[in-house]
């Protein structure tokens, strides 16, 4: 993702929004930092510095989100590379994707939007960053421990005790977490 302040045009392309609606052909779309700032057919007036992308005969989408991934310090530029502007991180120690997904998101290297769960509540654990409370009072405190740590939401894998389960979902959605499993 960028932040350069310059504006940045797409022309020319058929613009397939996502929304279900007929493509929009000969689009125009205009971009500032990371925002998109207006979509319309033919051209359209934009800043003069701008720069100038020629889509004729190609397909302009938004950026595509991988809702499962597992990701590793390389990836970010390959996922840009492929159009995918945002992930979902299901299972990485919570240290480092905390890192990563911060370091991103103060353009210290480029890759996409990361929304991270770190390693996530187990009903038995194989990797150092999977949790794995023996009661529901663990499960909170655990629950308790990554929010304050920033997760972007709370996963609970498969195979948890359904008592665990719930008084971590309970945790997590009073905090105001979505979850994951």
């Amino acid at each position: 993702m960028s932040d350069n302040k310059t504006a940045i045009v797409i022309q020319g392309g058929r613009l397939i929004d996502g929304n279900g609606g007929s493509p929009v052909e000969n689009a125009t779309v205009i971009i500032e930092g990371n925002r998109i700032k207006r979509v319309a057919s033919g051209k359209v007036d934009f800043p003069r510095e701008a720069r100038v992308i020629n889509a004729a005969g190609k397909t302009i989408l938004p950026g595509l989100i991988d809702n499962h991934v597992h990701y590793r310090d390389f990836y970010g530029e390959l996922f840009l590379a492929y159009g995918v502007t945002t992930v979902r991180d299901l299972g990485n120690p919570l240290d480092w994707i905390l890192a990563q997904r911060d370091a991103v998101n103060l353009g210290k290297v480029a890759g996409p939007r990361i929304f991270c769960a770190g390693g996530g509540i187990y009903g038995r654990g194989w990797l150092a960053h999977h949790v794995v409370p023996a009661n529901p009072e663990e499960a909170r405190q655990a629950i308790r421990r990554f929010i304050e740590q920033g997760v972007d939401y709370a996963k609970i894998h498969l195979g948890v005790p359904v008592e665990i389960a719930r008084s971590a979902a309970e945790e997590a959605h009073k905090a105001g977490l979505k979850l994951s499993g």
